[in-house]
């Protein structure tokens, strides 16, 4: 039998002990001088400062009277992926909202993941609509702006709509 050359084999075992003395000063560098750096980016990652958008304030005439306010409101949006009856919930859904059903049922049944059903809806319809329980909708509340004396002076209040 015929033994293995030693050459071959400390050469071998040097280059082990070498990419393990390279993998360890790397990690020590990493976790040691480096680790603050690291923290910080990680925790910019996590955490963000988001701003919220200002509401929009009322315009008073010069008695104190609203011309222009702000109401809450939802919006109702729908993920078609998760409805299971579209013809159902279409139907429960079109007379509260005021949308056709076949439009509704188009949209349910729609290959995207998103779709607004309903935008800036009064929160008592909201409220009907949630009470519901249908699968695949949700709601995200937004604010609606009224005219309480009507398109009385529209430039100068900012109407839209």
């Amino acid at each position: 039998m015929k033994r293995p050359p030693l050459g071959r084999l400390i050469a071998l075992l040097c280059t082990l002990i070498l990419a393990m003395a390279a993998i360890v000063v790397r990690l020590s560098v990493l976790q040691v001088s480096q680790a603050g750096e690291y923290r910080t980016r990680a925790l910019d990652q996590r955490v963000r400062t988001v701003e919220l958008p200002a509401g929009r304030g009322e315009i008073l005439d010069a008695n104190g009277n609203p011309l222009a306010i702000s109401l809450e409101a939802r919006d109702i949006y729908a993920d078609p992926r998760y409805v299971t009856d579209a013809w159902g919930e279409a139907a429960k859904l079109s007379p509260l909202l005021g949308v056709d059903v076949r439009e509704l049922v188009r949209r349910l049944t729609s290959g995207t993941t998103f779709y607004y059903v309903a935008r800036q809806v009064d929160l008592d319809v909201a409220k009907k609509v949630e009470g519901m329980n249908l699968p695949g909708l949700g709601f995200l509340p937004v604010s609606k702006r009224y005219y309480p004396a009507g398109t009385l002076a529209a430039q100068v209040l900012g109407f839209v709509g």
